[in-house]
């Protein structure tokens, strides 16, 4: 159903603005009909996908709609194959991905990177401003890092 409805929406962008919304609605009700119907799916799955499609509307930022399209269908295929193992080995590598990435030296999950544990103990409650000295470790890049890409 997730395939159906990714080919409906990819459908609806490439025609003009009042056609593709109108495709996408009423193609979403018909093949979810059909699908119920012919006793493809279940009225619960429907529902769940249903709910997931308005949700994905929510984000207003549309490449970061379509990153977490992206990652949805092999979360998808984790959690079939594995169950809610399978969620949290995805959402595992998904972590270790993003705690690996850095952006110009600078890691992305900065103050709670592995590598810079001094930050760490002003990340969740504020010390008080008279014994802040110094700035983050993590906002200086080390030079053997930025020798080492030249």
């Amino acid at each position: 159903m997730g395939l159906c409805i990714e080919i409906l929406r990819e459908g609806g962008v490439r025609l003009p603005n009042p056609v593709g919304t109108t495709l996408a609605i009423v193609g979403g009700i018909v093949i979810g009909d059909a699908a119920t119907r012919a006793n493809l799916v279940s009225h619960a799955t429907l529902f769940v996908v249903a709910i997931t499609v308005v949700s994905t509307f929510l984000i207003p930022n549309y490449q970061m709609a379509l990153s977490i399209r992206f990652l949805r269908f092999p979360l998808l295929i984790l959690a079939q194959m594995f169950g809610f193992y399978g969620i949290l080995v995805g959402f595992y590598i998904l972590l270790v991905a993003l705690v690996k990435l850095d952006s110009f030296g600078i890691p992305y999950f900065s103050p709670m990177a592995p590598s810079r544990f001094k930050d760490f103990g002003d990340v969740f409650i504020r010390a008080n401003i008279r014994k802040v000295f110094s700035e983050p470790v993590s906002l200086k890049p080390s030079l053997s890092r930025r020798n080492k890409d030249e």
